[in-house]
């Protein structure tokens, strides 16, 4: 693929240096922009979007004439959401591309919007001296009841100093009473009027403004026309590409398990079922009729570079005065970095700053298991890419698009997971593994087992190879508790030791043998040395020999026992699991637990990240 990019023009050779968008400067270095080419509008078609997690990839095919002259072609309507100094161009075969040029401006309104646009304006205008006219007519008559009013109290006051005198003018008093009433009848109905009118030009301008007024979105988008300067002598054809925004998409998940085919002692059960769409956002201010698409999962200016690692410099403090606190680092970009690209040079400083903290308290704490992922583990994979099949219209508008991407089946282990320390149920869990060679990337699911729809949850992203853990609800029908049978308690020379029996009930009410996964937890000192804790031999050897469990969850006080529990087995039936374990300490101290808050979401974050969620996190799924 021969890509150009904008800079001193090289001689028409250097077919393999990139075009990039930049503000156009003519210097002597560069062929100048040819005044005397015919500039010519062309017709341009999108043939294919690439949409990342938060922009799109648009290319556009671009039709060149032949001609022995120097052409200027403008292609125009590039979206308001165009990302600046993105505009490449590309396979331009047989074509010397001399000069880009991107030309911003507002969008020419069509002329019948014009005509609709001027027609309103000249109706709002007309009704806003109407309604101007009308209310200053109904002050006006308001201001004359006014006046009418004092004349009248003036006329009352008269005739009482008149009566008070003897001297009542009888005939005058009816004239003056009979055009006082007359007159406040008429002022009172024209009041009316006018408060009608007043009322009827503001529902006339409420009923304008309340009109489709396509002009306001018109007037307020922006395109964008890019100008290419190119001499081709036997014509062809180039691709023209750009990012944009407003443009994203999501996975959405449907996942189909069935425990139909389970059987006691043979966990692999029927393969499950997944199915992904896209959730498409397409608000770039363009339409993208009958295209292809590819769904990318991550952005374009994804960092193909590993993190830059720099040496971790420590000093020694007074214990009065703590750790010392670190500067933070500068916000921009220190001299001296050559070619360094500004964004990493930011996230090298970002991560190794996290990983100094980490390191600091590896160092200052007390002895004990610190258990650690980069903060990168929940990220998509960088090699994420689905072709979606055909060609599809993909138009700017509100609403989301739904493409259906893939469905694939699945192999899967199907069991069941009783925990009493935390539920009184069973929860159906599977084991699925991703393998195909299509790495998944991260989302929401929608879970059905067997049929019906159990809940939602999320899946984290899975490379190919890899398993995922996911839940399908709770089992009512196995029903679990925990008992503390015993606590013992001893003194042993200097040590205070506690033996403490628990007992862990069982009762499966389905009409078939069951294979659960049985969970409890035993605690783990926080300090080594400080707390000896042993679980019996007898149940240590009765432990799952599942690798993965003894390898991270075991270390860390959680305890797993695999056993199949037959039909009907509840109430005085009900499966019984016995298990012992002993807590030795200085007799002087006691047990407490500190900081409990940050290490169960450390905890929870290691679990999680791991293995995508669910109890396969520590408890026996796996991705490290």
């Amino acid at each position: 693929m021969i890509t150009h990019t904008l800079g001193t023009t090289q001689n028409a050779f250097a077919a393999t240096t990139c075009l990039m968008l930049c503000f156009f400067t003519a210097t002597s270095a560069q062929i100048s922009w040819s005044d005397d080419a015919v500039e010519k509008t062309v017709a341009t078609k999108v043939v294919s979007a690439t949409v990342y997690r938060d922009q799109a990839r648009v290319q556009r095919s671009v039709v060149i004439e032949p001609s022995m002259e120097v052409q200027r072609i403008r292609c125009t309507g590039l979206p308001s959401a165009l990302v600046a100094d993105s505009v490449r161009v590309e396979d331009a075969h047989d074509i010397d591309l001399i000069g880009l040029h991107l030309d911003t401006h507002h969008a020419v309104l069509n002329p019948q919007i014009e005509e609709e646009k001027q027609a309103w304006a000249d109706e709002r205008r007309k009704l806003d001296t109407e309604l101007r006219t009308a209310q200053q007519t109904e002050s006006v008559v308001e201001q004359d009841l006014a006046t009418l009013e004092k004349l009248v109290a003036f006329s009352a006051e008269k005739t009482r100093d008149d009566l008070n005198q003897a001297r009542l003018d009888v005939g005058a008093l009816t004239q003056l009473a009979e055009f006082t009433m007359s007159r406040r009848r008429e002022l009172a109905t024209e009041l009316f009027q006018q408060q009608a009118k007043v009322q009827e030009i503001s529902d006339a301008i409420e009923r304008l403004e309340s009109q489709p007024k396509p002009w306001l979105r018109s007037d307020a988008k922006e395109t964008s026309d890019v100008i290419l300067t190119v001499r081709s002598p036997g014509g062809g054809s180039l691709r023209l590409t750009y990012q944009v925004h407003n443009v994203s998409w999501v996975p959405v998940y449907k996942v189909f398990g069935t425990t139909a085919s389970v059987k006691p002692g043979q966990n692999a059960g029927e393969p499950v079922r997944l199915a992904m769409d896209a959730n498409v956002i397409q608000q770039s201010g363009e339409d993208w009729p009958m295209v292809k698409v590819t769904l990318a999962g991550t952005s374009p200016e994804y960092r193909t570079s590993h993190p830059q690692m720099v040496p971790l410099r420590i000093s020694t403090a007074d214990s009065e005065s703590g750790l010392p606190t670190d500067n933070a680092f500068p916000t921009t970009v220190m001299p001296g970095l050559g070619t360094t690209n500004p964004m990493s040079w930011q996230q090298d400083a970002a991560l190794n700053q996290m990983a100094s903290h980490q390191q600091i308290a590896e160092l200052s704490r007390a002895s004990s298991v610190q258990r650690q992922i980069a903060p990168d583990a929940d990220q998509d994979l960088a090699d994420l890419q689905f072709s979606v099949p055909g060609e599809l219209d993909l138009n700017c508008r509100a609403t989301p698009h739904r493409l259906p991407v893939m469905e694939q089946a699945l192999p899967t282990e199907m069991y069941r997971v009783v925990m009493p320390l935390l539920s009184s149920y069973a929860y159906h869990e599977a084991r699925i593994t991703n393998n195909s060679d299509i790495p998944l990337p991260g989302g929401d699911a929608d879970v059905y087992l067997d049929g019906r729809f159990i809940g939602e949850t999320t899946l984290e992203p899975t490379a190919p190879g890899q398993p995922m853990i996911v839940g399908f609800g709770s089992d009512r029908q196995v029903r679990t508790r925990r008992e503390l049978l015993n606590r013992r308690e001893s003194i042993q020379g200097g040590n205070r030791r506690y033996e403490m029996a628990f007992r862990l009930v069982v009762s499966n009410f389905h009409a078939s043998p069951i294979d659960i996964r049985l969970f409890d937890r035993m605690p783990i000192a926080a300090t080594d040395g400080s707390i000896d804790i042993q679980l019996t031999a007898e149940q240590t050897t009765n432990l799952s020999d599942d690798p993965l469990y003894l390898r991270l969850s075991r270390p860390a006080g959680i305890l797993r026992w695999d056993m199949t529990i037959p039909a009907e087995r509840h109430g005085a039936n009900a499966l019984d699991h016995h298990y012992t374990y002993s807590v030795e300490m200085d007799k002087q101290h006691s047990i407490v637990g500190n900081e409990l808050a940050d290490q169960i979401q450390s905890d929870l974050r290691f679990q999680n990240r791991n293995v995508g969620g669910g109890m396969g996190g520590g408890f026996g799924g796996g991705a490290f």
